[in-house]
């Protein structure tokens, strides 16, 4: 899902609404645009408007509608359910209790579904992990693994002057150690132990292209612009569980 200019155009009001500090009018006018792209979303992974929710016609569906049908697919992540409810609830609570919401909190609104409204729903930005740790080609090999064993990763990016150059990973250590029947010693460069970097993908790749970059490696990496921007590995496809 690709965001239209008429939701642009709708996200353009909501932060000009806020900056001119109508809160209220800018998360009401923020649920309906997360409304009518999860309508959109719903009709592109399997709804029609013969879909039901118990006896709930699909002209009928409201958010809570949108979410529980997205949700049986697999589609969202936790955080995205959690969040998307506490927004709509907001909303309610804004447009029927009289509650004005903090500025500060509907710009994080805008900022969270953000990703979401520009790229749709399980894309690389939303399953991403934004802090990357990584090694350069050249730092010595007991650097990776004190990160490895500190963050409690399998595998790490190898860069060299920021660009990805290959991964290294804890089958590789272990490798070496059956082979040559002795642990790699930890002066050893991260270069002699490199293996192939990790696939790249944009941040609005589809849950399809990660999981087939996921198929092969241990983790992919986003990129926006030729800068990384996250990482994506295995144990983050939890996420949609």
């Amino acid at each position: 899902m690709k965001m239209n200019r008429a939701t642009q155009k709708k996200l353009s009001e909501v932060k000009r609404q806020l900056r001119n500090n109508e809160t209220s009018n800018a998360l009401i006018l923020l649920d309906q645009i997360l409304e009518m792209c999860l309508r959109d979303e719903s009709l592109k992974h399997g709804a029609s408007t013969e879909t039901k929710t118990g006896e709930k016609p699909f002209s009928n569906w409201t958010i809570p509608d949108y979410l529980k049908f997205l949700d049986s697919k697999h589609l969202l992540t936790r955080e995205q359910k959690c969040y998307f409810f506490r927004v709509h609830d907001w909303r309610n609570k804004a447009q029927h209790s009289g509650l004005e919401p903090k500025k500060e909190q509907v710009a994080e609104a805008v900022k969270k579904l953000g990703p979401f409204i520009k790229c749709g729903l399980v894309c690389a930005s939303a399953l991403m992990n934004e802090l990357v740790i990584g090694v350069d080609l050249d730092d010595p090999l007991s650097r990776a693994v004190k990160l490895m064993i500190q963050h409690d990763y399998s595998q790490l990016p190898v860069f060299k002057d920021h660009e990805p150059v290959g991964s290294i990973c804890e089958k590789n250590l272990l490798d070496f150690f059956l082979k040559h029947r002795k642990p790699p010693s930890p002066d050893l460069q991260v270069r002699e132990m490199v293996d192939k970097p990790f696939p790249l993908v944009s941040e609005d790749a589809p849950l399809t292209e990660i999981l087939k970059g996921l198929r092969a490696n241990h983790g992919v990496l986003v990129t926006k612009k030729g800068c990384v921007l996250g990482i994506i590995t295995k144990a983050d496809l939890l996420k949609l569980i």
